[in-house]
Protein backbone atom coordinates (compact mmCIF):
# COMPACT_ATOMS: atom_id res chain seq x y z
CA UNK A 1 0.00 0.00 0.00
CA UNK A 2 2.93 1.97 0.78
CA UNK A 3 4.88 1.41 -2.13
CA UNK A 4 1.59 1.86 -4.74
CA UNK A 5 0.97 5.44 -2.83
CA UNK A 6 4.80 6.52 -3.71
CA UNK A 7 4.43 5.29 -7.22
CA UNK A 8 1.31 6.61 -7.94
CA UNK A 9 2.81 9.94 -6.65
CA UNK A 10 5.82 9.09 -8.73
CA UNK A 11 3.65 8.68 -11.93
CA UNK A 12 1.63 12.05 -11.37
CA UNK A 13 5.15 13.78 -11.02
CA UNK A 14 6.21 12.57 -14.15
CA UNK A 15 2.80 13.08 -16.18
CA UNK A 16 2.84 16.84 -15.08
CA UNK A 17 6.74 16.79 -16.45
CA UNK A 18 5.39 14.96 -19.39
CA UNK A 19 2.49 17.63 -20.04
CA UNK A 20 5.21 20.35 -20.31
CA UNK A 21 7.34 18.58 -23.18
CA UNK A 22 4.56 16.41 -24.51
CA UNK A 23 7.43 14.21 -26.46
CA UNK A 24 4.76 12.17 -28.10
CA UNK A 25 0.55 12.87 -29.13
CA UNK A 26 -1.30 11.39 -25.83
CA UNK A 27 -3.94 10.44 -28.10
CA UNK A 28 -2.37 7.96 -29.74
CA UNK A 29 -0.54 6.28 -26.62
CA UNK A 30 -4.02 6.24 -25.36
CA UNK A 31 -5.12 4.58 -27.87
CA UNK A 32 -2.60 1.68 -27.39
CA UNK A 33 -2.84 1.61 -23.31
CA UNK A 34 -7.16 0.35 -24.35
CA UNK A 35 -4.86 -2.86 -25.70
CA UNK A 36 -2.78 -3.54 -22.89
CA UNK A 37 -3.10 -7.32 -22.09
CA UNK A 38 -4.79 -7.76 -25.55
CA UNK A 39 -3.08 -10.99 -27.69
CA UNK A 40 -1.37 -9.17 -30.30
CA UNK A 41 0.40 -9.98 -33.37
CA UNK A 42 3.12 -7.57 -33.89
CA UNK A 43 5.07 -8.02 -37.62
CA UNK A 44 8.28 -6.90 -37.52
CA UNK A 45 10.90 -5.79 -40.18
CA UNK A 46 12.39 -9.17 -41.24
CA UNK A 47 9.00 -10.66 -41.66
CA UNK A 48 8.70 -12.45 -38.62
CA UNK A 49 5.72 -12.75 -36.52
CA UNK A 50 5.42 -12.43 -32.91
CA UNK A 51 2.14 -13.30 -30.98
CA UNK A 52 1.90 -12.54 -27.20
CA UNK A 53 -0.14 -10.67 -24.64
CA UNK A 54 0.84 -7.22 -24.84
CA UNK A 55 1.90 -6.02 -21.44
CA UNK A 56 3.87 -2.23 -21.55
CA UNK A 57 4.99 -0.20 -24.44
CA UNK A 58 7.02 4.12 -24.45
CA UNK A 59 7.39 6.58 -26.73
CA UNK A 60 9.85 5.04 -28.95
CA UNK A 61 7.27 1.90 -29.28
CA UNK A 62 9.25 -0.40 -27.64
CA UNK A 63 7.61 -3.02 -26.50
CA UNK A 64 6.98 -5.67 -23.75
CA UNK A 65 5.22 -8.72 -24.92
CA UNK A 66 4.09 -11.78 -22.82
CA UNK A 67 3.88 -15.72 -23.03
CA UNK A 68 5.06 -14.36 -27.01
CA UNK A 69 5.73 -16.91 -29.30
CA UNK A 70 7.50 -16.76 -32.89
CA UNK A 71 6.09 -17.69 -36.11
CA UNK A 72 8.72 -17.84 -39.32
CA UNK A 73 8.19 -18.75 -42.71
CA UNK A 74 10.92 -20.99 -44.16
CA UNK A 75 11.67 -21.79 -47.58
CA UNK A 76 13.58 -25.05 -48.21
CA UNK A 77 14.14 -27.11 -51.69
CA UNK A 78 12.35 -30.12 -52.72
CA UNK A 79 13.91 -33.38 -54.10
CA UNK A 80 11.32 -32.19 -57.80
CA UNK A 81 13.98 -28.95 -57.65
CA UNK A 82 10.39 -26.61 -56.13
CA UNK A 83 10.60 -24.61 -52.95
CA UNK A 84 8.56 -25.48 -50.09
CA UNK A 85 7.77 -22.93 -47.78
CA UNK A 86 6.92 -24.18 -44.23
CA UNK A 87 5.75 -22.14 -40.55
CA UNK A 88 8.23 -22.40 -37.71
CA UNK A 89 6.94 -22.17 -34.36
CA UNK A 90 9.19 -21.13 -31.82
CA UNK A 91 7.84 -20.01 -27.77
CA UNK A 92 9.94 -17.35 -26.70
CA UNK A 93 7.88 -16.40 -23.13
CA UNK A 94 8.51 -12.32 -22.23
CA UNK A 95 9.55 -10.14 -24.98
CA UNK A 96 11.32 -7.02 -25.09
CA UNK A 97 11.46 -5.64 -28.65
CA UNK A 98 12.64 -2.56 -29.84
CA UNK A 99 10.44 -0.08 -31.51
CA UNK A 100 12.28 0.71 -35.13
CA UNK A 101 11.67 -3.35 -35.74
CA UNK A 102 8.26 -3.03 -35.12
CA UNK A 103 5.98 -2.89 -38.63
CA UNK A 104 2.53 -3.17 -37.00
CA UNK A 105 0.68 -4.33 -34.62
CA UNK A 106 -2.56 -6.49 -34.86
CA UNK A 107 -5.17 -7.44 -32.31
CA UNK A 108 -5.35 -11.43 -31.94
CA UNK A 109 -7.44 -11.89 -28.99
CA UNK A 110 -9.08 -10.07 -26.22
CA UNK A 111 -8.15 -10.61 -22.68
CA UNK A 112 -9.45 -13.78 -20.83
CA UNK A 113 -11.38 -12.17 -18.23
CA UNK A 114 -9.78 -14.04 -15.15
CA UNK A 115 -6.50 -12.98 -16.76
CA UNK A 116 -5.00 -16.43 -16.11
CA UNK A 117 -3.53 -18.10 -19.16
CA UNK A 118 -5.89 -20.69 -20.68
CA UNK A 119 -3.61 -23.26 -20.72
CA UNK A 120 -1.95 -25.36 -17.59
CA UNK A 121 1.51 -25.10 -19.07
CA UNK A 122 4.22 -25.24 -16.11
CA UNK A 123 6.28 -21.70 -16.17
CA UNK A 124 9.83 -21.40 -14.86
CA UNK A 125 12.07 -24.03 -12.59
Amino acid sequence: SVLSCQWQAAFFQFSSVASIYKPFNMNKSSKLLSFVNYRMRVILVDTRTLIGTFLAFDKHMNLVLGDCEEFRIVKSKTQSGGQEERTERRPLGLVLLRGDNVVSLQVEAAPTSSGKRSDNRVVGP
